[in-house]
């Protein structure tokens, strides 16, 4: 089985991405691979899915904001969201607690995991990327450089530097330096 194409619009973690498909619909791999989660438009529910059986497992239901992407952390205990006018929700897994969100100001529409775990990136509509603290959540630095919207993130593989593709048609690959 070959691998789906991937979006031009967007650039995503290839280890948390499966598809994308038609009007706002999207699904995830979780990272045991045992379990698919999706999210279908953009102020749907996420839908936990058996890949084998098809049978739905459970959801978390929306938020007050849209929901433009998911992600999971690089322990695989984490699912993120990019939760619009609200921040990063996080939920742990394998139960859907909520857990604190990563509280951030603007329309946020992308999100991304460094492989460390250690920082977290998200896109925004104002064409500005925001590196964040994983763990307390404190913003980092807020990267300047898109002149549109910023539609997808994802890190190296080493962790040290995020690239980003944004709707003014270019990709960028930014250097966060350490604190």
């Amino acid at each position: 089985m070959s691998a789906p194409a991937r979006p031009r619009a967007g650039l995503y973690a290839a280890g948390a991405f499966l598809l994308l498909a038609g009007a706002g619909a999207a699904a995830w791999w979780l990272p045991r691979g045992d379990e698919l989660a999706t999210l279908r438009g953009h102020a749907g529910a996420v839908k936990f899915w058996d890949p084998a059986s098809g049978g739905l497992r459970g959801s978390i239901p929306p938020d007050k904001h849209h929901v433009f992407g998911l992600t999971d952390s690089s322990d695989g205990k984490t699912l993120l969201a990019a939760a619009g006018g609200s921040g990063v929700k996080r939920w742990s897994l394998p139960d859907r607690a909520a857990r604190s969100p990563v509280e951030g100001s603007g329309m946020i529409r992308g999100v991304a995991a460094s492989p460390d775990g250690r920082t977290l990136a998200t896109t925004h509509e104002d064409g500005t990327v925001k590196v964040w603290d994983a763990e307390g959540g404190r913003l980092r630095k807020t990267l300047k450089g898109h002149h549109r919207v910023v539609l997808g993130v994802a890190f190296a593989p080493d962790g040290a530097a995020p690239a980003t593709a944004g709707g003014d048609g270019t990709v960028k690959r930014w250097r966060v330096p350490a604190d």
